[in-house]
């Protein structure tokens, strides 16, 4: 549910994704605001970035949408400033912008998949030390650097829900299509029924992962795409590239 993509809206003279020169104008101008605080990554070629504004929220919307279009979802209701407990970082290479994911933590506004999988998230917020968050508006446009911005944004959403903000457990609504790719690629697991998701008019589930499982995964692989794990978690930052991330959050915090 939290992919999809299409291309028709975003920059005329971007080489990823054509559109008009009027959205380039606005895609440019978006990718140098983002530039005051993007994250730098020596070894990747593409810059990360913590959304500061509802006009660059706005054009990962556009990105949202489009994608979930592709895939014949329908995205109702679906606002361009940035709802409160919720985080959306973004991929750009060069100016234009490839990849976005949104973190919504937990709080007394609950999260979007409580509107079908209340009683099983509330299974999990019982636990002693629990605190939940989901991933949400993931898109991706086609390029050669899928597999490392899939990652990376996964892994910047893992840096703030883990060292920020303390959470304990990961949620995620994904069409039922996509549930192995969860298990296989992330170790997630599914914990919630099919059914239907009124905000893309298509059918999910829901898929649960432990904050403490990841940590030990990416400390085990990431930065190792050379390794040949049946996983994306090789794609994950290394030790020297999360901490180099965690130096440059002082503008997030």
């Amino acid at each position: 549910m939290r992919d999809g993509l299409s291309s028709t809206r975003l920059a005329g003279r971007n080489p990823i994704l054509p559109g008009t020169p009027s959205q380039d104008f606005h895609q440019r101008q978006a990718w140098r605001r983002a530039e005051r605080t993007r994250i730098k990554l020596a070894d990747r070629a593409f810059r990360l970035c913590h959304i500061a504004d509802d006009s660059e929220f706005a054009l990962t919307t556009d990105l949202v949408q489009q994608r979930y279009a592709w895939r014949g979802y329908q995205l109702e209701n679906e606002v361009s400033r940035r709802p409160t407990h919720q985080l959306t970082f973004a991929a750009y290479h060069e100016e234009s912008l490839i990849g976005t994911l949104t973190l919504r933590t937990d709080s007394d506004e609950g999260l979007l998949a409580d509107e079908l999988y209340r009683n099983d998230i509330d299974r999990y917020r019982g636990h002693r030390g629990a605190h939940c968050c989901e991933l949400t508006r993931f898109a991706l446009a086609p390029t050669r650097y899928s597999k490392e911005v899939f990652a990376s944004l996964f892994h910047l959403a893992f840096i703030f829900g883990r060292k920020i903000h303390q959470v304990s457990d990961v949620f995620i609504e994904v069409n039922p299509r996509h549930s192995g790719f969860y298990q296989r690629m992330l170790g997630l697991s599914q914990v919630g029924a099919e059914r239907t998701c009124k905000r893309v008019e298509a059918p999910a589930v829901l898929m649960h992962g432990e904050l403490a499982y990841i940590e030990e995964q990416i400390r085990e692989y990431g930065g190792c795409a050379y390794n040949r794990a049946k996983s994306l978690y090789p794609y994950f930052f290394s030790e020297q590239e999360t901490q180099s991330v965690i130096e440059q959050l002082h503008w997030a915090q």
